[in-house]
């Protein structure tokens, strides 16, 4: 396999981590202001972000500047009451719209410094800090 396509099925994966554990424990009852539904939201709300922004990155313009508690509050709080089922689903069309990008086409654009390699790894990371948010407030361990 190429580094393109182990570090796309490594975020595909990551997303799968993230998902698995979220809907389980939101079927358990387990609910908060970070609960399942609102960490699935918040995964979403970053990563549509993070596409947004690539483009700029990729002729090596700095981004703008963001307020990260300001755009975490504005994603829990447009989440109203929609189902954790909406955000599962937005994370598989968010993925594969990131999939679509032609840039995430090339295989140039996976290697160390580039922007799509390190906002691939940025996700991935992401995904893991909040299955691992999720094992603590449930009570289980999902993330091996």
């Amino acid at each position: 396999m190429t580094e393109r396509i182990d570090l796309l099925q490594s975020l595909a994966d990551a997303h799968e981590r993230l998902i698995t554990p979220a809907m389980k424990a939101a079927a358990r009852g387990v609910n908060g202001s970070r609960g399942p539904r609102e960490v699935l939201a918040h995964i979403v709300g970053w990563e549509v972000i993070a596409i947004a922004c690539l483009p700029g990155l990729l002729p090596g313009e700095a981004p703008a500047p963001l307020t990260y508690d300001a755009m975490n509050l504005a994603m829990v709080t447009l989440i109203g009451e929609q189902p954790i089922e909406v955000f599962r689903d937005m994370l598989y069309q968010t993925h594969q719209r990131f999939l679509n990008m032609p840039e995430v086409q090339d295989e140039a654009s996976f290697v160390p410094g580039h922007p799509i390699f390190e906002r691939t790894l940025a996700a991935i990371g992401h995904c893991v800090e909040h299955v691992r948010e999720l094992d603590r407030s449930s009570g289980q361990t999902v993330f091996q």
